[in-house]
């Protein structure tokens, strides 16, 4: 079952895991955490700097 959380930093590791290759960053994120590659660090400052947002992770068997 697919599952959604608020974003922790300690999130943010998973997700940069998941972007292997270039290709696949601009697919998922089209380079809004800056240049690839991209570290948890430039995740998390990304949605540090955003107002009024809600960033969401969403799991599925337990993995990000």
């Amino acid at each position: 079952m697919l599952t959604l959380k608020p974003f922790e930093n300690c999130d943010a590791q998973y997700v940069a895991e998941l972007l292997k290759n270039e290709q696949t960053y601009a697919l998922v994120c089209g380079g809004k955490y800056g240049n690839y590659p991209v570290t948890a660090q430039d995740i998390i400052n990304y949605y540090s700097a955003l107002e009024g947002a809600y960033p969401m992770t969403a799991f599925l068997k337990g993995r990000a």
